[in-house]
């Protein structure tokens, strides 16, 4: 299931969840949202037509903690 969501700041989310209880994971998804639960972290995907180093220096400015190219097929 696939949600959207809005979060801290206007920051918006896309989230991709696999469960086989629909209410229990909405509950979970919209408390991680509200009260910034556990860890903040995520993964960002970003087309080409911007550099490593742009995106690298970007993330880092934004507060990363770490950025991890991948290929298109992960």
């Amino acid at each position: 299931v696939i949600y959207e969501a809005y979060g801290p700041g206007g920051s918006a989310f896309v989230i991709e969840c696999l469960t086989d209880n629909l209410n229990r994971t909405v509950s979970e998804v919209k408390t991680a949202i509200t009260k910034g639960g556990g860890k903040r972290q995520g993964v960002v995907r970003v087309n080409k037509g911007i550099s490593e180093d742009e995106i690298f220096d970007l993330a880092i400015e934004a507060g990363a903690d770490d950025v991890t190219p991948v290929d298109n097929d992960e």
